[in-house]
């Protein structure tokens, strides 16, 4: 099973230079009770690009890329889990390999999600990295879905997702609460000198990084 040190997705976008702090501490304020996740209100405000998703989700975890449309998944492996199951979480059983079950997904799953993928294969998990957008239509091709019942299934999302933020906010401090004074910072531990080797090989990584996704990204807007 893949070793996952899971990380906020804002977090990701910030340590990969594509959004600013400020711009992140904006979206998680406007995200309150919205039912989306950081990276859909980015995208529905045309901050980010769904290759930019793609390409900081494939770099900060270390997942292949896909595309579903292009895998012979197995029709009834998606079966199982049915349309309002897979559309919530936005995730695509492509196939299942001995004791592992392969899912296509636009962002890492959260620990309690990968939990019910666990729980409903039956087995472990892999996750390949794809296009909100190639999830969708793919869920949407195989079950056969109308565009009513599509709206149906994300506000069903939201909805739920929204509730989910609304309890999860912490309360602010009460006038009453006494500040607690802030504990010494332990020092830092120097940091090894960089390998030159790996410094050339994580280079050529991005180059063969920044191609595939550029003309990932020219693809699905002429398929558009």
């Amino acid at each position: 099973m893949q070793k996952i040190r899971r990380r906020k997705f804002g977090e990701i976008l910030v340590a990969e230079g594509v959004i600013s702090r400020e711009t992140l501490q904006a979206v998680l304020d406007r995200q309150r009770g919205s039912g989306l996740t950081v990276g859909e209100l980015l995208l529905q405000e045309g901050v980010i690009s769904e290759s930019d998703i793609v390409r900081c989700v494939c770099s900060q975890y270390q997942l292949p890329f896909i595309r579903p449309s292009s895998y012979q998944h197995e029709s009834a492996l998606i079966n199982e889990f049915g349309a309002d199951f897979l559309f919530k979480y936005k995730v695509v059983p492509l196939d299942r390999i001995g004791d592992c079950v392969i899912f296509s997904v636009a962002e890492v799953p959260e620990e309690r999600v990968e939990k019910m993928l666990i729980d409903k294969c039956g087995c472990d998990v892999y996750y390949y990295v794809s296009p909100l957008t190639d999830v969708e239509n793919t869920l949407r091709k195989h079950f056969k879905l109308g565009q009513d019942k599509m709206i149906a299934l994300n506000e069903m999302r939201r909805s739920e997702r929204a509730q989910g933020q609304l309890t999860q906010r912490s309360p602010g401090p009460s006038a009453n609460t006494t500040p607690q004074r802030p504990k010494p910072k332990a020092p830092a531990r120097p940091e090894a000198p960089a390998d030159p080797s790996q410094n050339k090989l994580l280079q050529s990584l991005d180059a063969s990084w920044e191609t595939i996704f550029d003309e990932a990204e020219q693809n699905l807007h002429e398929n558009e």
